[in-house]
Protein backbone atom coordinates (compact mmCIF):
# COMPACT_ATOMS: atom_id res chain seq x y z
CA UNK A 1 0.00 0.00 0.00
CA UNK A 2 1.45 3.29 -0.99
CA UNK A 3 0.86 6.90 0.29
CA UNK A 4 0.36 10.09 -1.74
CA UNK A 5 2.41 12.80 -1.89
CA UNK A 6 0.57 14.94 0.43
CA UNK A 7 0.32 12.28 3.09
CA UNK A 8 3.48 12.12 2.98
CA UNK A 9 4.45 15.72 3.37
CA UNK A 10 2.43 15.68 6.31
CA UNK A 11 3.59 12.69 8.03
CA UNK A 12 6.99 14.48 7.64
CA UNK A 13 5.96 17.44 9.07
CA UNK A 14 4.23 16.04 12.26
CA UNK A 15 7.75 13.37 12.60
CA UNK A 16 9.53 17.00 13.13
CA UNK A 17 7.42 18.54 15.02
CA UNK A 18 6.27 16.12 17.16
CA UNK A 19 9.32 12.94 17.52
CA UNK A 20 11.87 15.50 19.33
CA UNK A 21 9.61 16.73 22.35
CA UNK A 22 7.90 13.17 22.45
CA UNK A 23 10.77 10.98 22.05
CA UNK A 24 14.67 10.90 22.54
CA UNK A 25 16.67 10.21 19.37
CA UNK A 26 17.55 7.07 20.72
CA UNK A 27 13.79 6.13 20.60
CA UNK A 28 13.20 6.15 17.23
CA UNK A 29 16.33 3.80 15.61
CA UNK A 30 15.61 1.63 18.17
CA UNK A 31 12.19 1.07 17.87
CA UNK A 32 12.65 0.99 13.96
CA UNK A 33 15.53 -2.07 14.27
CA UNK A 34 12.71 -3.65 16.51
CA UNK A 35 10.15 -3.72 14.36
CA UNK A 36 11.71 -4.22 11.33
CA UNK A 37 13.35 -7.97 12.76
CA UNK A 38 9.95 -8.51 13.95
CA UNK A 39 8.54 -11.18 12.24
CA UNK A 40 4.97 -11.35 11.55
CA UNK A 41 3.18 -13.97 13.79
CA UNK A 42 0.71 -16.39 12.11
CA UNK A 43 -2.62 -16.93 13.55
CA UNK A 44 -4.57 -18.12 10.60
CA UNK A 45 -5.47 -17.53 6.68
CA UNK A 46 -7.23 -14.28 7.22
CA UNK A 47 -4.12 -12.58 8.20
CA UNK A 48 -1.58 -11.70 5.97
CA UNK A 49 1.52 -9.62 5.45
CA UNK A 50 1.20 -5.73 4.47
CA UNK A 51 4.02 -4.22 2.57
CA UNK A 52 4.83 -0.38 4.14
CA UNK A 53 7.27 2.11 2.44
CA UNK A 54 9.90 3.73 4.34
CA UNK A 55 7.77 6.65 5.35
CA UNK A 56 5.11 4.87 6.79
CA UNK A 57 7.93 2.35 8.65
CA UNK A 58 9.46 5.84 10.17
CA UNK A 59 5.69 7.00 11.13
CA UNK A 60 4.96 3.64 13.22
CA UNK A 61 8.50 3.29 14.41
CA UNK A 62 7.33 6.78 15.96
CA UNK A 63 4.07 5.76 17.22
CA UNK A 64 5.76 2.82 18.96
CA UNK A 65 8.38 5.30 20.75
CA UNK A 66 5.51 7.29 22.44
CA UNK A 67 3.63 4.16 23.41
CA UNK A 68 6.55 2.73 24.95
CA UNK A 69 7.32 5.85 26.69
CA UNK A 70 3.96 6.26 27.86
CA UNK A 71 3.54 2.27 29.03
CA UNK A 72 6.37 2.36 30.57
CA UNK A 73 5.36 5.79 32.58
CA UNK A 74 2.21 4.13 33.81
CA UNK A 75 3.53 0.80 34.65
CA UNK A 76 5.90 2.61 36.91
CA UNK A 77 3.24 4.59 38.49
CA UNK A 78 1.14 1.64 39.09
CA UNK A 79 3.71 -0.34 40.37
CA UNK A 80 4.72 1.51 43.06
CA UNK A 81 7.99 3.14 41.62
CA UNK A 82 9.71 6.62 41.24
CA UNK A 83 6.59 8.78 41.63
CA UNK A 84 3.86 6.47 42.33
CA UNK A 85 1.34 5.62 45.07
CA UNK A 86 2.87 3.30 47.33
CA UNK A 87 0.72 -0.22 48.17
CA UNK A 88 -1.08 -0.60 50.95
CA UNK A 89 0.25 -1.70 54.27
CA UNK A 90 -0.21 -4.83 55.66
CA UNK A 91 -2.69 -4.93 58.93
CA UNK A 92 -0.50 -6.73 61.47
CA UNK A 93 -1.33 -9.83 62.84
CA UNK A 94 -3.09 -9.82 66.07
CA UNK A 95 -0.84 -11.80 69.08
CA UNK A 96 -1.94 -14.63 70.06
CA UNK A 97 -4.20 -14.86 73.67
CA UNK A 98 -3.00 -16.95 76.53
CA UNK A 99 -4.88 -19.52 77.20
CA UNK A 100 -7.75 -19.64 79.49
CA UNK A 101 -7.65 -21.19 82.53
CA UNK A 102 -11.12 -22.36 82.76
CA UNK A 103 -14.28 -22.49 81.14
CA UNK A 104 -15.41 -22.24 77.49
CA UNK A 105 -12.57 -21.34 74.65
CA UNK A 106 -13.47 -19.24 71.77
CA UNK A 107 -12.46 -20.34 68.59
CA UNK A 108 -9.03 -18.42 68.06
CA UNK A 109 -5.23 -18.69 68.12
CA UNK A 110 -3.72 -18.63 72.12
CA UNK A 111 -0.34 -19.54 73.43
CA UNK A 112 -0.26 -22.71 76.29
CA UNK A 113 2.71 -23.02 78.07
CA UNK A 114 3.27 -25.57 81.52
CA UNK A 115 5.49 -25.05 83.93
CA UNK A 116 9.07 -24.12 82.20
CA UNK A 117 7.97 -25.40 80.01
CA UNK A 118 8.50 -23.82 75.89
CA UNK A 119 5.72 -21.69 74.24
CA UNK A 120 2.99 -23.56 72.23
CA UNK A 121 0.82 -21.89 70.05
CA UNK A 122 -1.92 -23.48 68.68
CA UNK A 123 -5.42 -22.89 66.74
CA UNK A 124 -8.28 -24.07 68.62
CA UNK A 125 -12.09 -24.88 67.05
CA UNK A 126 -15.28 -24.55 68.47
CA UNK A 127 -16.78 -26.73 71.10
CA UNK A 128 -13.85 -26.76 73.49
CA UNK A 129 -13.11 -26.05 77.21
CA UNK A 130 -10.18 -25.42 79.58
CA UNK A 131 -9.53 -27.18 82.41
CA UNK A 132 -6.94 -25.86 84.50
CA UNK A 133 -5.23 -24.55 81.52
CA UNK A 134 -5.46 -27.22 79.43
CA UNK A 135 -7.03 -27.85 75.80
CA UNK A 136 -10.34 -30.65 76.79
CA UNK A 137 -13.21 -31.35 74.74
CA UNK A 138 -16.46 -32.74 76.89
CA UNK A 139 -18.47 -35.81 75.53
CA UNK A 140 -21.39 -34.99 78.11
CA UNK A 141 -19.97 -34.82 81.62
CA UNK A 142 -16.67 -35.96 81.11
CA UNK A 143 -13.83 -35.10 79.67
CA UNK A 144 -13.10 -37.22 75.92
CA UNK A 145 -9.87 -35.40 74.78
CA UNK A 146 -7.08 -33.41 75.98
CA UNK A 147 -3.90 -31.95 75.15
CA UNK A 148 -1.21 -31.01 78.03
CA UNK A 149 2.19 -29.89 77.53
CA UNK A 150 5.03 -31.54 80.00
CA UNK A 151 8.35 -31.58 80.92
CA UNK A 152 8.36 -35.32 82.54
CA UNK A 153 11.77 -36.04 84.81
CA UNK A 154 10.82 -39.64 85.19
CA UNK A 155 8.47 -42.23 84.58
CA UNK A 156 7.35 -44.76 87.15
CA UNK A 157 8.45 -48.88 87.23
CA UNK A 158 4.60 -49.72 87.58
CA UNK A 159 1.93 -47.33 86.35
CA UNK A 160 -0.69 -48.95 88.83
CA UNK A 161 1.11 -49.98 91.87
CA UNK A 162 3.60 -46.94 91.97
CA UNK A 163 3.16 -45.38 94.90
CA UNK A 164 3.25 -47.53 98.55
CA UNK A 165 2.00 -45.01 101.21
CA UNK A 166 -1.88 -45.27 101.60
CA UNK A 167 -1.47 -41.21 101.56
CA UNK A 168 -0.18 -40.99 98.16
CA UNK A 169 3.01 -39.14 99.24
CA UNK A 170 5.13 -38.07 96.09
CA UNK A 171 8.21 -38.92 98.48
CA UNK A 172 6.78 -42.96 98.02
CA UNK A 173 6.27 -42.63 93.94
CA UNK A 174 7.92 -45.88 92.85
CA UNK A 175 10.25 -44.21 89.88
CA UNK A 176 12.41 -45.89 87.04
CA UNK A 177 15.55 -46.87 88.95
CA UNK A 178 17.67 -45.26 86.99
CA UNK A 179 16.57 -42.73 86.50
CA UNK A 180 15.44 -41.90 82.19
CA UNK A 181 17.90 -40.37 80.25
CA UNK A 182 17.86 -36.48 79.32
CA UNK A 183 17.53 -37.50 75.56
CA UNK A 184 14.47 -37.94 73.76
CA UNK A 185 15.27 -41.64 72.55
CA UNK A 186 15.57 -41.93 76.47
CA UNK A 187 12.39 -41.60 77.28
CA UNK A 188 10.32 -42.67 74.31
CA UNK A 189 12.58 -46.51 74.78
CA UNK A 190 11.12 -46.20 78.63
CA UNK A 191 8.01 -45.58 77.76
CA UNK A 192 7.93 -48.33 75.24
CA UNK A 193 8.90 -50.78 77.82
CA UNK A 194 6.39 -49.39 80.76
CA UNK A 195 4.30 -52.28 81.87
CA UNK A 196 0.32 -51.69 81.29
CA UNK A 197 1.02 -49.59 78.50
CA UNK A 198 0.71 -51.47 74.93
CA UNK A 199 3.18 -48.78 73.65
CA UNK A 200 3.53 -48.90 69.96
CA UNK A 201 7.09 -49.04 67.96
CA UNK A 202 8.28 -45.42 68.37
CA UNK A 203 8.59 -43.19 65.57
CA UNK A 204 10.23 -40.09 63.83
CA UNK A 205 8.02 -36.89 63.91
CA UNK A 206 8.55 -33.42 63.54
CA UNK A 207 6.15 -30.57 65.27
CA UNK A 208 6.76 -27.05 63.87
CA UNK A 209 10.39 -27.33 62.92
CA UNK A 210 11.10 -29.69 65.99
CA UNK A 211 12.18 -33.14 65.97
CA UNK A 212 11.41 -35.95 67.96
CA UNK A 213 9.36 -39.38 68.64
CA UNK A 214 5.91 -40.93 68.69
CA UNK A 215 4.78 -43.69 69.93
CA UNK A 216 1.04 -44.73 71.38
CA UNK A 217 0.38 -45.49 74.44
CA UNK A 218 -3.18 -47.35 75.33
CA UNK A 219 -4.23 -48.43 78.96
CA UNK A 220 -5.82 -51.91 79.38
CA UNK A 221 -9.08 -51.75 79.09
CA UNK A 222 -10.22 -54.24 81.32
CA UNK A 223 -8.20 -53.32 83.88
CA UNK A 224 -9.35 -53.18 87.34
CA UNK A 225 -8.45 -49.97 88.93
CA UNK A 226 -9.33 -50.77 92.17
CA UNK A 227 -6.19 -52.94 92.69
CA UNK A 228 -3.81 -49.50 91.83
CA UNK A 229 -2.67 -47.29 93.83
CA UNK A 230 -5.43 -45.03 95.49
CA UNK A 231 -7.57 -46.15 92.21
CA UNK A 232 -5.48 -43.89 90.01
CA UNK A 233 -3.06 -45.20 86.90
CA UNK A 234 0.19 -42.87 87.05
CA UNK A 235 2.62 -43.02 83.97
CA UNK A 236 5.26 -40.09 84.68
CA UNK A 237 6.18 -37.24 87.05
CA UNK A 238 6.84 -34.24 85.84
CA UNK A 239 9.49 -31.34 86.39
CA UNK A 240 8.83 -31.84 90.25
CA UNK A 241 7.63 -34.92 92.07
CA UNK A 242 3.90 -33.26 93.22
CA UNK A 243 3.50 -33.34 89.47
CA UNK A 244 1.67 -36.46 87.79
CA UNK A 245 0.28 -37.60 84.51
CA UNK A 246 -2.74 -39.95 86.68
CA UNK A 247 -5.30 -41.78 84.93
CA UNK A 248 -8.90 -42.44 86.89
CA UNK A 249 -9.99 -45.12 84.38
CA UNK A 250 -9.40 -48.02 81.99
CA UNK A 251 -8.92 -47.77 77.97
CA UNK A 252 -8.01 -44.15 77.57
CA UNK A 253 -5.31 -43.92 74.48
CA UNK A 254 -2.50 -41.50 74.53
CA UNK A 255 -0.50 -40.33 71.71
CA UNK A 256 2.87 -38.92 73.00
CA UNK A 257 4.93 -36.47 70.78
CA UNK A 258 8.56 -35.98 72.18
CA UNK A 259 10.72 -33.54 70.93
CA UNK A 260 13.94 -31.70 71.47
CA UNK A 261 13.16 -27.72 71.69
CA UNK A 262 16.80 -26.83 71.89
CA UNK A 263 18.08 -29.02 74.02
CA UNK A 264 14.64 -28.45 76.19
CA UNK A 265 12.68 -32.23 75.74
CA UNK A 266 9.32 -31.36 75.64
CA UNK A 267 6.28 -33.64 75.71
CA UNK A 268 3.08 -33.23 74.30
CA UNK A 269 0.58 -36.14 75.26
CA UNK A 270 -2.78 -35.83 72.92
CA UNK A 271 -5.14 -38.21 74.69
CA UNK A 272 -8.71 -39.66 73.57
CA UNK A 273 -10.67 -41.30 76.16
CA UNK A 274 -13.31 -44.01 75.99
CA UNK A 275 -16.37 -42.57 74.24
CA UNK A 276 -14.54 -39.77 71.84
CA UNK A 277 -16.17 -39.27 68.71
CA UNK A 278 -14.45 -39.61 65.38
CA UNK A 279 -14.61 -36.58 64.66
CA UNK A 280 -13.72 -35.14 68.05
CA UNK A 281 -10.17 -37.18 67.34
CA UNK A 282 -9.79 -35.17 64.10
CA UNK A 283 -10.54 -32.27 65.94
CA UNK A 284 -7.51 -32.82 68.25
CA UNK A 285 -5.31 -33.97 65.59
CA UNK A 286 -6.00 -30.57 63.66
CA UNK A 287 -4.89 -28.88 67.02
CA UNK A 288 -1.59 -30.78 67.22
CA UNK A 289 -1.38 -29.79 63.64
CA UNK A 290 -1.61 -26.47 64.08
CA UNK A 291 1.25 -26.34 67.12
CA UNK A 292 3.65 -23.78 66.40
CA UNK A 293 6.87 -23.83 69.47
CA UNK A 294 8.80 -21.33 70.80
CA UNK A 295 12.21 -22.40 72.84
CA UNK A 296 11.87 -20.84 76.44
CA UNK A 297 14.30 -17.90 76.07
CA UNK A 298 11.67 -16.14 73.64
CA UNK A 299 8.51 -17.62 75.52
CA UNK A 300 6.35 -14.43 76.31
CA UNK A 301 3.77 -14.54 79.21
CA UNK A 302 1.23 -17.12 79.40
CA UNK A 303 -1.20 -18.52 81.76
CA UNK A 304 0.60 -22.05 83.45
CA UNK A 305 -1.00 -25.19 82.46
CA UNK A 306 -1.79 -26.91 85.46
CA UNK A 307 -1.67 -31.00 85.77
CA UNK A 308 -4.15 -33.13 86.25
Amino acid sequence: MNAGPDVERRISSWLAEEVPTRAPDRILPAAFERTRHTHQRRFGAAWRSITMNRTWQLATAAVVGVLIIGLGAVWIGGSGGVGGPSGPTPSPTPAPSPFPSSGDVEPGTYVLQGSGSPSITLTMPAGWQSDNGQPVKNNGTSASLTLMPWIVSNITSDPCQWNSDPALSPSQIALLEPPVGPTVDDLASALAKQPLRNATTPTDVTIDRYVGKSLELTIPADLDFATCSGGFFVSWVGATADETMGFAGPGSHDRVLILDVDGVRLVLDAIDFPGARAGDRAELQAIVDSIQIEPVSATPSASPAGSP
